[in-house]
């Protein structure tokens, strides 16, 4: 007996805005930004090797495309403990934004002109 292997278009519905997935599958869902991926791409979420929340949309830049990220968690913790406040007096490009409450870090573009 033959085996006939049938390649169905796989997409990742996500919201644009803040790269959350919202499904990985054969299906568009309504109201959400797609693009398509291949079957290796997804293959450790289909698989729950991996959780979808373990990864994010991005926008690749060079491809003018939007890609299939994983998130990188950092497991020493240790080596961030100690804070520095910004300089009120410096001029800074970047400003990263510690909120210990919800243990997330928020990287804030700074406008000095």
């Amino acid at each position: 007996m033959q085996h006939v292997k049938i390649d169905t278009p796989q997409y990742v519905c996500f919201n644009q805005k803040t790269g959350e997935i919202f499904s990985i599958g054969p299906s568009i869902e309504e109201g959400y930004q797609y693009f398509e991926v291949t079957e290796e791409e997804i293959e450790p979420i289909k698989t729950f090797k991996a959780n979808m929340t373990d990864y994010v949309v991005a926008y690749n830049r060079t491809d003018k495309a939007f890609v299939l990220k994983k998130n990188i968690y950092i497991e020493h913790t240790e080596q961030f403990t100690e804070i520095m406040p910004a300089d009120e007096s410096a001029m800074y490009d970047l400003l990263l934004t510690v909120d210990k409450k919800s243990k997330r870090c928020i990287l804030v573009q700074v406008l000095n002109y």
